[in-house]
């Protein structure tokens, strides 16, 4: 064992470290002497590989525990802390000798180690209860920082991989939870810095709408209530390049004071979503939904609401807001929200492509043909979907943060674009080929005045005017690219198909879409100070139970393999999410055990005691008289064992005493179900032979057998 006072006294002895100089003289003539130069651990370096030295120095011992919790960690040692204070700190191992101890130094606020033992005599852990979600988190900071959606199981792994440790996984999600709050703050801190967040962005770019409205609660203390942002870049994107379409939908925040996001996006010329405008609002009604959309029509400047599609799901609130602040909008429901209430009760393949066929109908004849196609398929189907609208037609800051990351690739698709050599956008450009191999079935006409007869297979007839840029299966004039019709006419014309695109779907109108440069914005920690009380999150009531992060999916989506297959049978469809029907009343959610009309059909009669004298059959003599008996039309154990209501034949009490008396009736007799169905009533018979006195004709034991009904 090591100790520092034998260090310091050979340092005494020795001459030549004993530096004099005249700033070290006092006023007496006395000189002092320098102490010995000893390591100094560096936080920043010496981490993760640290190595103990008698004498070795640090900054406060809450820096030295970390250490020595570090390296028992990495080295494999059961260490645990005999004394443990802020002047002294004593650490031994559990499994040998070894020990650790270090104290304050005279004069300093430094901690140095003091006494130090050899090597370990003992063996690695595995277990080490050093080990825990707050040091994990101190040592994994930068591998979340440089990888922020890093999961639970991926940060196991590295601690695992690296330190060669137990790590369960209660503790992956408590590190990752502790690093993400050192990362990006606390959800609480967050909301004092959203009014600074929000003057971030108006000061880098001029002409944004970002806002934040609170409310006053009974304490007077201001509380979040809703937030906006539309940023100006993205105005002048959506209005330069984007067609007059909006989806407006609304999806669930995970975090400990729940929300909801609005959020709007439009449509680019390659058919990819562009955002324009996103709110967090406490709940998802119509006071959030029609003030979300009235500050949306300022910034898209909508003057003239009757030109603009708009497409939303059936969320609380939504539809009624649209009418009221997009009255002359074609408002149009999405096609999926809708099956997802229409399969509920009209389940099928079959009714699921006839759904999207109708939704898919370009013209009113093709749409009540496939109305009709599938009223022939399902008459329940048709009245649910014909009752609906036509489907014709077609942690805050760190969310935020992130939307705005997600918004920043608006230069990588700039620089994309950039590099393609076209006139159209490659997905329209994939949309006008396929228009042009469904033009070589047409048989084009020319009528005068640029107007075209499309004669098509199956007897289809279509006028397309090339003047006008119409075709009467309007799916020119609802895409703004030509259809198949549209193509025949303009290859018999001699024109070029690309140039009867809308100008929307161009290369140049695309880069004008992201031609504007969203600006960055500084850290936290440069952002101005707001002259306001501190803002406080939400009210919220915490629900009980752990609180579900995943989206709850529907029945019929696509899972993991492990859920529609049997492991153990491979070679067939798992029964997983099936409705189980019934064999007696044919009706789904249970099988027959469980009928409840089971009862009712086979209930027992009154319980009483039916006293059958049965002959104890011992030899074949026996056996040969109960089978003249049995011809003569005499039913006795075979009728009551196949006849009895309200059991199967393996719980048959009869039958089980049959085998306890080695008798086997059916065998001995030949009969079978259709030979014994015929015979009378075993009830009846029974009784009518116990009181003629038939089965009492010979002497032998009797036997008494209780039947419960």
């Amino acid at each position: 064992m090591i100790n520092i006072d034998d260090i310091e006294s050979e340092y005494d002895s020795n001459d030549s470290f004993e530096l004099k100089s005249q700033s070290e003289s006092n006023e007496d003539g006395n000189s002092k002497t320098r102490r010995p130069k000893f390591s100094v651990f560096n936080e920043q370096t010496d981490m993760k590989k640290s190595k103990f030295e008698v004498g070795q120095k640090f900054t406060s011992v809450i820096i030295f525990r970390l250490v020595v919790r570090i390296q028992a960690i990495m080295d494999g040692r059961d260490v645990y802390f005999k004394k443990n204070d802020t002047r002294w700190v004593r650490v031994k191992c559990r499994s040998c000798d070894w020990q650790l101890f270090g104290s304050k130094m005279q004069d300093e606020n430094t901690f140095q180690i003091k006494t130090l033992s050899d090597e370990h005599t003992c063996g690695r852990v595995f277990y080490n209860k050093n080990m825990t979600s707050r040091l994990a988190s101190k040592l994994f900071v930068d591998e979340v920082r440089k990888t922020p959606s890093m999961t639970v199981h991926e940060l196991m792994t590295k601690v695992t991989e690296e330190l060669n440790v137990d790590f369960n996984l209660k503790q992956g999600y408590r590190t990752l939870r502790k690093v993400r709050d050192t990362i990006q703050g606390s959800h609480d801190k967050q909301y004092t810095m959203l009014e600074s967040f929000c003057g971030e962005w108006r000061r880098t770019t001029m002409g944004s709408t970002v806002f934040v409205e609170t409310d006053v609660d009974e304490d007077g203390v201001s509380r979040f209530r809703r937030l906006y942002m539309c940023l100006e870049p993205i105005k002048r994107g959506f209005l330069a390049g984007c067609r007059k379409w909006i989806g407006l939908d609304g999806c669930f925040l995970k975090g400990p004071y729940g929300g909801q996001l609005l959020s709007a996006v439009g449509m680019d010329g390659d058919n990819k979503m562009f955002p324009s405008a996103m709110s967090i609002v406490g709940v998802e009604n119509y006071d959030n939904w029609s003030w979300f959309l009235g500050l949306l029509v300022q910034d898209l400047k909508i003057e003239d609401s009757s030109c603009w599609c708009i497409m939303t799901g059936k969320q609380k609130g939504l539809l009624q807001a649209v009418r009221d602040k997009l009255l002359q909008a074609e408002h149009r429901c999405c096609v999926q929200h809708l099956y997802t209430n229409f399969k509920q009760m009209h389940r099928g393949l079959a009714l699921k492509d006839r759904l999207w066929r109708c939704a898919r109908a370009s013209y009113m004849t093709q749409f009540k043909a496939e109305m009709e196609m599938m009223k022939q398929e399902s008459k329940n189907a048709y009245a649910w979907l014909d009752e609906k609208d036509r489907i014709l037609g077609h942690g805050l800051i760190s969310r935020l943060t992130g939307l705005d990351c997600d918004i920043l690739r608006m230069e990588k698709n700039r620089e994309t674009m950039s590099k393609y050599e076209g006139l159209l956008c490659p997905a329209i450009f994939d949309i006008l080929e396929k228009a042009k191999k469904e033009q070589c079935m047409c048989i084009c006409y020319y009528a005068g005045t640029m107007k075209y007869q499309i004669c098509c297979p199956f007897g289809d007839q279509f006028v397309v005017d090339l003047g006008s840029k119409t075709c009467t299966c309007r799916k020119w004039q609802l895409r703004g690219i030509p259809c198949g019709h549209a193509v025949a006419a303009i290859y018999r014309r001699r024109d070029k198909p690309e140039k009867n695109v809308a100008p929307i779907y161009w290369k140049t109108t695309y880069m004008k879409s992201y031609e504007p440069v969203l600006n960055p914005i500084n850290g936290p920690n440069l952002w101005a100070p707001i002259d306001l009380p501190p803002m406080k999150p939400p009210k919220y009531g915490k629900s009980p139970g752990r609180p579900k992060k995943a989206r709850k999916k529907e029945p019929d989506e696509d899972r993991n393999r492990q859920s529609r297959v049997n492991p153990s049978k491979p070679h067939k469809v798992s029964k997983v999410g099936t409705k189980m029907s019934c064999s007696l009343c044919k009706k789904y959610g249970h099988n027959r055990r469980s009928c409840p009309e089971k009862n009712q059909e086979t209930a027992p009669v009154e319980r009483e005691e039916m006293g059958i004298w049965i002959r104890k059959l011992v030899g074949p003599v026996h056996n040969k008289q109960m089978l003249s008996e049995m011809k003569q039309g005499i039913p006795v154990l075979v009728q009551l064992l196949l006849m009895k209501p309200g059991h199967s034949k393996k719980g048959c009490k009869l039958r089980q005493w049959t085998f306890r008396n080695s008798l086997d009736m059916t065998g001995e007799l030949g009969l079978n179900r259709a030979a014994t169905d015929s015979l009378i009533n075993p009830y009846e018979t029974a009784s009518n032979n116990t009181e003629s006195g038939h089965l009492n004709s010979n002497t032998g034991d009797k036997f008494i057998h209780t039947v419960q009904g």
